[in-house]
């Protein structure tokens, strides 16, 4: 969701102050019912931000399926951040490892 607030108005100086808006425009992503809160560093232009929030909401992490992709996406990325999750049960410590790993790799964006 993009949402817009004006933090001029007595009503929102709160939700300013939480997000620690001092000067404008400032534009913040808000991700993870507020867990992760970072200043939004993008264009400033509207087809710059799309593409910006498009690649926000892709997976933040994909599968490397053969060492082929894995020497592309090398090439590709300045900073490449790899796990190596063994995939048992739904419920075991790999589960809980790749939910680390998902999180972790959100806060990289």
């Amino acid at each position: 969701m993009l949402a817009k607030v004006d933090a001029n108005e007595e009503t929102n100086k709160a939700l300013a102050s939480e997000y620690e808006v001092r000067g404008y425009p400032t534009l913040k992503i808000i991700e993870n019912k507020g867990e992760i809160v970072r200043e939004y560093k993008g264009p400033r232009d509207a087809n710059g931000i799309v593409a910006y929030l498009k690649k926000q909401v892709s997976p933040p992490s994909e599968e490397i399926k053969d060492s082929e992709e894995g020497h592309k996406l090398v090439e590709e990325n300045d900073i490449l951040v790899v796990s190596i999750i063994i995939k048992k049960e739904k419920y075991s410590k790999s589960a809980l490892h790749f939910s680390i790993f998902l999180k972790m790799s959100l806060s990289f964006r």
